[in-house]
Protein backbone atom coordinates (compact mmCIF):
# COMPACT_ATOMS: atom_id res chain seq x y z
CA UNK A 1 0.00 0.00 0.00
CA UNK A 2 1.17 3.28 -0.65
CA UNK A 3 1.41 5.79 2.37
CA UNK A 4 0.29 9.30 1.79
CA UNK A 5 3.13 11.28 1.57
CA UNK A 6 3.50 13.85 4.68
CA UNK A 7 3.44 18.28 3.47
CA UNK A 8 6.26 19.90 3.85
CA UNK A 9 5.35 23.35 2.96
CA UNK A 10 2.02 25.31 3.97
CA UNK A 11 1.36 25.18 0.53
CA UNK A 12 1.81 21.17 0.64
CA UNK A 13 -0.92 21.01 3.67
CA UNK A 14 -3.83 23.01 1.31
CA UNK A 15 -3.13 21.10 -1.42
CA UNK A 16 -3.61 17.97 0.43
CA UNK A 17 -6.20 19.43 2.37
CA UNK A 18 -8.56 20.42 -0.52
CA UNK A 19 -7.94 16.47 -1.94
CA UNK A 20 -9.33 15.67 1.21
CA UNK A 21 -12.08 17.65 1.23
CA UNK A 22 -12.99 17.25 -2.41
CA UNK A 23 -12.67 13.28 -2.12
CA UNK A 24 -14.94 13.69 0.79
CA UNK A 25 -17.75 15.78 -0.78
CA UNK A 26 -17.51 12.99 -3.99
CA UNK A 27 -18.06 10.31 -1.67
CA UNK A 28 -20.80 11.53 0.37
CA UNK A 29 -22.37 13.06 -2.98
CA UNK A 30 -21.82 10.11 -5.33
CA UNK A 31 -20.11 7.33 -3.80
CA UNK A 32 -17.74 5.26 -3.71
CA UNK A 33 -17.53 4.38 -7.57
CA UNK A 34 -17.49 8.01 -8.20
CA UNK A 35 -13.89 8.15 -6.05
CA UNK A 36 -11.84 7.86 -9.15
CA UNK A 37 -8.62 9.82 -8.33
CA UNK A 38 -8.25 10.84 -12.59
CA UNK A 39 -11.77 12.49 -12.26
CA UNK A 40 -10.85 14.25 -8.43
CA UNK A 41 -7.63 15.66 -10.13
CA UNK A 42 -9.49 17.66 -12.60
CA UNK A 43 -11.80 18.56 -10.24
CA UNK A 44 -9.50 20.80 -8.10
CA UNK A 45 -7.29 21.15 -11.32
CA UNK A 46 -4.64 19.32 -10.63
CA UNK A 47 -2.72 16.89 -12.44
CA UNK A 48 -2.97 12.96 -11.72
CA UNK A 49 0.35 13.15 -11.03
CA UNK A 50 0.28 15.60 -8.10
CA UNK A 51 -2.66 14.09 -6.27
CA UNK A 52 -0.83 10.91 -6.35
CA UNK A 53 1.95 12.24 -4.85
CA UNK A 54 -0.10 12.34 -2.21
CA UNK A 55 -2.36 9.87 -2.49
CA UNK A 56 -0.87 7.09 -4.51
CA UNK A 57 -4.15 4.68 -4.47
CA UNK A 58 -7.71 5.31 -4.48
CA UNK A 59 -7.03 3.19 -0.58
CA UNK A 60 -5.02 5.44 0.25
CA UNK A 61 -6.62 8.29 0.00
CA UNK A 62 -9.82 6.34 1.69
CA UNK A 63 -6.98 6.05 4.51
CA UNK A 64 -6.43 9.17 4.43
CA UNK A 65 -10.38 10.44 4.49
CA UNK A 66 -10.77 8.33 7.70
CA UNK A 67 -7.98 9.61 9.49
CA UNK A 68 -9.31 13.12 9.21
CA UNK A 69 -12.73 11.45 10.54
CA UNK A 70 -11.19 10.29 12.96
CA UNK A 71 -9.02 13.16 14.31
CA UNK A 72 -12.46 15.12 13.73
CA UNK A 73 -14.07 12.86 16.02
CA UNK A 74 -11.43 13.08 18.69
CA UNK A 75 -11.54 16.67 18.94
CA UNK A 76 -14.99 16.63 19.50
CA UNK A 77 -14.87 14.52 21.96
CA UNK A 78 -11.83 15.96 23.89
CA UNK A 79 -14.12 19.10 24.20
CA UNK A 80 -17.39 17.57 24.99
CA UNK A 81 -15.64 16.02 27.58
CA UNK A 82 -14.11 19.81 29.15
CA UNK A 83 -16.49 21.04 28.67
CA UNK A 84 -18.51 18.74 31.24
CA UNK A 85 -17.36 16.91 34.39
CA UNK A 86 -19.90 13.63 34.02
CA UNK A 87 -18.79 11.40 31.88
CA UNK A 88 -22.29 10.21 30.69
CA UNK A 89 -22.78 14.02 30.04
CA UNK A 90 -20.04 14.19 28.20
CA UNK A 91 -20.69 11.32 26.12
CA UNK A 92 -24.03 12.45 25.32
CA UNK A 93 -23.02 16.12 24.13
CA UNK A 94 -20.53 14.10 21.67
CA UNK A 95 -23.28 12.56 20.08
CA UNK A 96 -25.25 15.11 19.34
CA UNK A 97 -22.48 17.06 17.54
Amino acid sequence: MSLPAKPKTSKGVATRNRILAHARKTLIGEGYDSLVLRKLADGIGISLANLQYYFGTRDALLEGLIDVEIERDIATLERSHARHANPKTALEAFLRE
